[in-house]
């Protein structure tokens, strides 16, 4: 398959008018640099070695900038049509019958769009070595924005052969894949943003996810721990890319199994439990490498805010992660496919590899290890920071991983009720995902909404319901956590149950509540829809005869 594209591409005389057009385009940008550079007002006149250094600058800004733009149009133009082409050419039944196998099918049209593009990559080469002559660019600077921009291609490419095998045309392939581009880069550059808030040398390990903005910091260490000295943003940017890369591909080859075979998304699944983990342990060691080691007005030594604060944003990424996940995951036919599973595949459930498929209850299971295994990663976090097994307040972090657990299991307990009630898996998985975040939006404001409207009023309210909402939102209980006893002091202590009890230790209470309700509304409604459909699936006997026991029975 590679083979053939390669040849097919580069036969034509297309390839090598794209090669033209291309250096054209940067040769051009390289033009419009150096006049704006040289007719800039506050730009001296005189030639300078640090003028010299400043217009090198310019010119390796302006190139990379340049070429990962056009990486960003080109791979998906290239991509998007990988296997919608054979639809449209109607041969893909063709394709099917041949001894290819799906992986090798969709690895080959990914290596052939992305081979080509990295080729467009390299015939810029010459230009670069402008930056060289005049100084002020190292090459590890220019080592580190080539490597920044192939995990771009890798990645878009990895978008593009996942909307061709998606739909079935082009060009709505086509548009699905920008879209997903323009999600990615609205998503890096959030991730990223933070990069110039640590006090230190330091930027986030997620900032060279977003190929504009590792052309700026992708040669900076990245915080992890106490190691940013020797981290470079792109390597902890790369590992996250790849893994994403890998994921989209193999659910590529997934959707494109069901015409060979049947479906067996456990690899997929593996993939990302591994991109979870590895996106939360970053987070946590970016958050421990910027906290300051000197404690503050909080009453609590420094290393403590650094465990703190760090483990409650390794949960945090875990519970988005797992929130997201959940409504996807666990819709399906409530607890009937639950109560099937258990009763006649028993044997089954010995097999590891049975949790790593679909299922309601599979994929509780799976959200389940998840958490089991973020255990010993955050006991690793915390030796890679310094800290012994005897320092830290193992109740302030057995309370992050409780808040963690039950949010999952909330969550879970709602997209089965939702799934029992609805019977259709895009209603239920729909509703959940806006109750979600009805239930993290709503709280936060109402409470803040009050608390400002209170603070402006001469006469106060003592204990306001609304204020109480925000116990339901269990990020603002991590934070509560991370930061002791910083929510009451920003509500002046008209939380219902300040001083009686912690507030993570309402927020656990509360969730744990939600949970038995969705779960015995599950068990209900999943009852009544097995006895509705064997009413009908009972046969009423004929007028006149004696009622006997049903057929079947």
């Amino acid at each position: 398959m590679l083979v053939l594209d390669l040849r097919t591409r580069m036969r034509g005389a297309r390839a090598y008018v794209i090669l033209a057009i291309y250096l054209s385009i940067i040769a051009v940008v390289l033009a419009c640099v150096y006049y704006g550079m040289q007719n800039a007002p506050w730009r001296p006149a005189s030639a300078s070695p640090g003028r010299a250094k400043e217009i090198s600058q310019a010119f390796y800004k302006g190139l990379f900038v340049t070429q990962a733009g056009i990486v960003l149009l080109f791979v998906p133009a290239f991509t998007a049509g990988a296997i919608t082409i054979e639809h449209e050419r109607r041969t893909f039944d063709m394709l099917v019958v041949t001894r290819l196998s799906p992986s090798a099918i969709v690895w080959g049209r990914l290596a052939s769009s992305t081979s080509f593009t990295l080729l467009l990559l390299l015939t810029s080469l010459p230009l670069v070595s402008v930056c060289f002559l005049l100084g002020g660019v190292s090459p590890h600077e220019v080592l580190s924005s080539y490597i920044a921009l192939a995990f771009c291609a890798f990645i878009v490419g990895a978008m593009g052969i996942l909307s061709s095998t998606l739909v079935t045309r082009t060009v709505p392939a086509t548009v699905l894949t920008f879209t997903f581009v323009f999600v990615y880069l609205v998503g890096t550059a959030i991730a990223g943003a933070p990069s110039s808030i640590p006090p230190a040398a330091t930027v986030t390990p997620f900032v060279c996810l977003n190929p504009f903005m590792a052309i700026f910091y992708g040669s900076d260490p990245a915080g992890f721990f106490a190691f940013s000295a020797s981290v470079p943003a792109w390597l902890t940017g790369g590992a996250i890319g790849i893994l994403g890369s890998l994921l989209l591909i193999t659910m590529a080859v997934d959707r494109l199994s069901t015409h060979f075979r049947e479906r067996d998304p456990w690899r997929s699944r593996l993939l990302l439990a591994l991109l979870l983990l590895l996106t939360a342990f970053l987070a946590m060691g970016w958050v421990w490498a910027i906290m300051p080691p000197i404690g503050g007005s909080l009453g609590i030594s420094g290393p403590a805010l650094q465990l703190y604060g760090s483990a409650a944003a390794y949960v945090g990424v875990l519970m988005a992660g797992i929130g997201a996940l959940c409504p996807m995951m666990c819709s399906g036919d409530g607890l009937g496919g639950v109560g099937r599973a258990a009763r006649g595949r028993l044997r089954d459930a010995l097999n590891p590899l049975r949790i790593l498929r679909p299922g309601p209850l599979n994929s509780a299971l799976y959200l389940a290890l998840v958490m089991v295994a973020a255990v010993p990663l955050m006991l690793l976090g915390f030796g890679l920071g310094g800290m012994s097994v005897s320092s830290p307040d193992w109740a302030r972090v057995s309370a992050l991983l409780a808040i963690g657990a039950v949010t999952m299991l909330c969550c879970i307990g709602l997209t089965w009720a939702l799934s029992a009630l609805f019977g259709k898996r895009p209603a239920a998985a729909g509703t959940a995902y806006g109750l979600i975040l009805i239930l993290l939006a709503v709280p936060p404001w109402a409470s803040a909404m009050w608390a400002t409207a209170r603070m402006s009023r001469s006469q106060a309210i003592d204990y306001p319901w609304i204020t109480n909402l925000i116990y339901l939102n269990p990020f603002v209980a991590l934070y509560d956590v991370a930061m002791p006893d910083t929510i009451g002091k920003a509500f002046q202590g008209n939380l219902l149950f300040e001083g009686v009890m912690p507030f993570y230790g309402v927020t656990l209470v509360a969730l744990g509540a939600m949970t038995i309700v969705f779960m015995l509304l599950a068990l209900v409604a999943t009852g009544v829809r097995q006895a509705r459909a064997w009413a009908r699936q009972t046969p009423v006997p004929p007028p006149g005869t004696v009622p006997g026991p049903p057929y079947g029975r």
